[in-house]
């Protein structure tokens, strides 16, 4: 039986391209009207849930630091440095409910998973700088990456069986192979997906507009250690293709953390 993998990761799926401009840290007074923070629990199943429902209220279960950075300053998770090993380690919980501000009042998301106003970022920015005491600041630096482009064999791209879906690429293990399946997804999303496979920025070079439905595979190579290997010659099977760029990218640098205080 298909067993799909991390399918909780709400918004870190929605971040956009590796390389898109980074909210600066903030001094704003946006913050939370109530907010709560405890470790998650080993025995609690939800790892990296990612939730926003009505009116902005935020439901995060299994969440490490590294994820909660990465969401609330929409980078990936290769963009930011200097992190200690229990940023990556360590899981937590947090419900948090904003303030009635304009923006969030009117707020319904149709599926908890999509990425929440920019305002809630900031606030969660502000959440984070208060119970670990963040601080970070912003580089740009020049790398290597990658872009998609149209490859030499035909588009298999479909139309999306429901145009209101959310977003996203899934990665599935199919047993003896894996594959991931795009459904809702402009190229700009598949590019964020799967630069978190090769570890390096990705940029949507295609030209393709539009949302589709598409899935390719492939079989695991033991011997090929690379970071996203089986990506170069896999996705050739929906017409496109992965070209060596160098690609200016911000990082995000932990200057000062601590263990949080908790509730």
């Amino acid at each position: 039986m298909n067993q799909p993998l991390c399918l909780t990761f709400g918004a870190l799926f929605l971040v956009g391209v590796a390389v898109a401009a980074l909210p600066s840290q903030t001094t704003s007074t946006l913050i939370f009207d109530a907010a709560s923070l405890k470790e998650t629990p080993p025995a609690d199943g939800q790892v990296g849930t990612f939730f926003t429902y009505a009116g902005g209220r935020m439901y995060l279960r299994g969440c490490t630091l590294q994820l909660l950075i990465f969401e609330a300053y929409k980078v990936q998770p290769f963009q930011i440095l200097n992190a200690p090993a229990w940023v990556q380690e360590t899981r937590y919980s947090i419900d948090a409910v904003p303030p009635p501000i304009p923006k969030l009042a009117d707020y319904h998301p149709s599926n908890p998973k999509l990425i929440p106003p920019d305002e809630e970022l900031t606030m969660l920015q502000a959440l984070l700088a208060d119970r670990f005491q963040l601080k970070v600041h912003e580089e740009m630096k020049d790398g290597p990456g990658y872009a998609i482009i149209r490859g030499d064999r035909p588009l298999r791209l479909n139309e999306p069986a429901d145009k209101t879906e959310r977003p996203v690429v899934t990665l599935v293990n199919a047993g003896t192979s894996f594959y991931r399946q795009g459904i809702n997804s402009s190229m700009a999303d598949l590019a964020s997906f799967i630069a978190r496979d090769l570890k390096e920025p990705v940029l949507d070079q295609s030209g393709i507009a539009g949302s589709y439905d598409f899935k390719f595979d492939w079989v695991p190579d033991p011997s090929d250690t690379t970071p996203g290997g089986y990506l170069f010659a896999a996705i050739q099977q929906i017409g496109l293709q992965l070209k060596a760029i160098k690609v200016p990218v911000q990082y995000i640098v932990i200057d000062h953390v601590e263990k949080p205080r908790l509730d």
